[in-house]
């Protein structure tokens, strides 16, 4: 018994002294996370939520995300949605939310800008996310004239024609000899391969 203890030692619960030093320690980080959270939901700029919405600490993010949907700027849109496949599920859920909030006041443009982003969820994620692509995609559907969707996928944005061409052909929004027509018109092969990445 004796070699034991002299080997490693006799454990003994830790003083008041350790607690108190963690607590020191975590107190300064819990001010500093306080006062960003305090930033995220005063916030008036892009620039500042850009920089909140991918703080280290999800109540920031969160907070973040929160003030998007209150300013309900176009600019934030594709910010909201780069938090779609946030590590904190708080965060994923809010994002989804937001997106779906904010749809009516962004300009169509700026949504399909964002839509490939948005698209990648199909093939990859933390969550399982084809029931809210799918209410998601029919929000978009109601909200964005059919002949956008069709400018954007003959457009030169690559992505976004992709995701557009995605769009029409999963919900048949073009009879399929249009559709045809719309990728043969094409010069690339990025389209014609389908899927919306």
């Amino acid at each position: 018994m004796k070699i034991l203890r002299l080997l490693f030692g006799q454990r003994n619960a830790p003083t008041t002294s350790a607690v108190v030093s963690h607590a020191e320690h975590r107190q300064p980080l819990d001010q500093y996370v306080a006062g960003r959270i305090q930033e995220a939901r005063s916030a008036t700029n892009v620039e500042d939520l850009q920089v909140l919405a991918r703080d280290y600490s999800g109540y920031v993010r969160e907070a973040a995300i929160a003030r998007c949907v209150e300013l309900s700027l176009p600019e934030l849109f594709a910010l909201v949605a780069e938090r779609l496949n946030d590590w904190v599920p708080q965060v994923r859920r809010l994002a989804r939310q937001a997106l779906v909030t904010m749809l009516p006041f962004v300009p169509s443009c700026q949504v399909l800008s964002a839509l490939p982003a948005i698209l990648l969820l199909h093939s990859s994620g933390r969550d399982e996310y084809s029931s809210w692509l799918n209410e998601f995609e029919t929000a978009l559907i109601a909200a964005i004239p059919v002949k956008e969707f069709i400018t954007n996928a003959k457009g030169k944005n690559i992505k976004t024609a992709r995701a557009c061409v995605h769009l029409l052909k999963k919900h048949n929004l073009l009879e399929t000899i249009e559709l045809f027509k719309l990728i043969v018109g094409r010069n690339d092969d990025i389209v014609r391969s389908g899927g919306p990445h």
